[in-house]
């Protein structure tokens, strides 16, 4: 399709088939598309061959296009022509082409918060030196780690260099074996992405090592699918792709408006961990440490938890506690318990049809109102706004 046979700006969307987030991406782009009109939207979607194939490749015509990696040749036809291009893919060398995706430093970054605050002493990474994405992940992981005092065993596999066959998953599952066996236990593993968690997991069990127990892993991507196939299920950080796609789309009209030349990329920071089973283990030293904590996980989100109930039922005083947050976790114990409260709270309000005021009953809170306070005092923006713009169970690429 040519861009002169049309009226409206024609984009085109490139994204592999492999991708999870594909939908929500591409609704993020048509939120956009739909506040600014005039857009035609051409993208390479799988229909069975019931619709005239769409090929995006380095002779297609239109106005700007988004797509999830390029080749060389692509990003030379695509200059020549003048066609901004915005990169969902962390991957890529052309400089006047943006890249608007996930934070990966940030993630990394959270990741190793998240693993610290299980107790654990030991950690690890499995990472593809040749991706981009990965190196970021881990080295924002590992430089977290170490200011606590630790090290991190670097574990790397080419992976990206490997061609695909019925045979890579094999080559990849014994690596990463022979590299978990030589661990210092428990051990917390933040992976590349979920995919390799999985792998992690798997590994795992076929070397008689328990996940969480032995191992805690930890992947990156928040895609509920990857979650689901494992056993245990995954933690994962999720990152924000409808956001990525509407990003992506803003990028692209002003790239369209203000003609070629460089473009700053745009990274959007992660929602978060999503906790499943892969990473529930406390591993502190400290039992009345770790007692308090498994108090706050099981109460905070549902009732209005104080501290001096938490001394009261370890039989320990104030200061006692506060001395084992500060010198463990390097937080107060009320620190910790809004952090849990807070989070839960966020996972009922990203249920839309769940009522405010049924929330703040559920979770303890006064009112509907004292709920309001609390949310807009810990994030700066109300409840209800938090809400519009949340998504249940966000689902992600498995690499970048």
């Amino acid at each position: 399709m040519n861009k002169s046979s049309v009226s409206k700006k024609l984009i085109g969307i490139r994204i592999a088939k492999w991708t999870y987030s594909l939908n929500e991406v591409f609704q993020g782009i048509v939120d956009y598309a739909e506040t600014v009109g005039g857009w035609q939207l051409n993208a390479n979607v799988e229909n069975d061959f019931e619709l005239e194939p769409s090929y995006i490749d380095k002779d297609w015509g239109g106005d700007g296009i988004i797509l999830f990696r390029y080749s060389k040749e692509e990003a030379l036809a695509y200059k020549a022509k003048g066609i901004p291009v915005v990169n969902l893919s962390r991957e890529g060398d052309a400089d006047w082409i943006p890249y608007v995706g996930t934070d990966n430093q940030r993630a990394g970054k959270i990741a190793a918060e998240h693993l610290l605050s299980l107790g654990l002493r030991n950690f690890a990474t499995w990472s593809d030196p040749n991706r981009r994405y990965s190196r970021e992940r881990v080295g924002a992981f590992t430089s977290r780690i170490e200011q606590s005092g630790y090290t991190v065993e670097a574990m790397e596999g080419e992976i990206s260099k490997v061609a695909p066959s019925l045979e890579k998953w094999k080559f990849i599952h014994d690596r990463i074996k022979e590299r978990v066996a030589t661990l210092a236990l428990p051990v917390g593993i933040f992976v590349k992405d979920d995919l390799a968690a999985i792998t992690v997991v798997r590994a795992c069990q076929e070397l008689g090592l328990k996940v969480p127990d032995d191992v805690a892993v930890l992947g990156c991507s928040g895609d509920p699918v990857l979650a689901c196939i494992s056993n245990p299920p995954i933690s994962s950080i999720a990152r924000q792709t409808r956001q990525i796609g509407f990003e992506a789309a803003r990028m692209l009209d002003q790239m369209m408006k203000k003609g070629p030349g460089e473009s700053a990329d745009r990274l959007i920071e992660p929602e978060g961990v999503v906790k499943r089973k892969s990473t529930e283990i406390l591993a502190f030293t400290e039992p009345n440490l770790s007692k308090a904590i498994a108090l706050i996980r099981s109460l905070a989100p549902s009732k209005n938890l104080r501290v001096r109930t938490i001394c009261d039922e370890l039989a320990i005083s104030r200061t006692t506690l506060l001395n084992l947050f500060r010198d463990h976790l390097g937080c107060s114990p009320k620190n910790e318990i809004i952090r849990v409260r807070l989070d839960a709270l966020k996972r009922q309000l990203e249920i839309p049809e769940r009522p405010i005021k049924e929330i703040a009953y559920k979770m303890d809170f006064a009112s509907p109102e004292e709920l309001s306070r609390f949310f807009k005092q810990q994030e700066g923006c109300s409840p209800s706004k938090y809400r519009s713009t949340a998504r249940v169970f966000p689902p992600a690429l498995p690499s970048d």
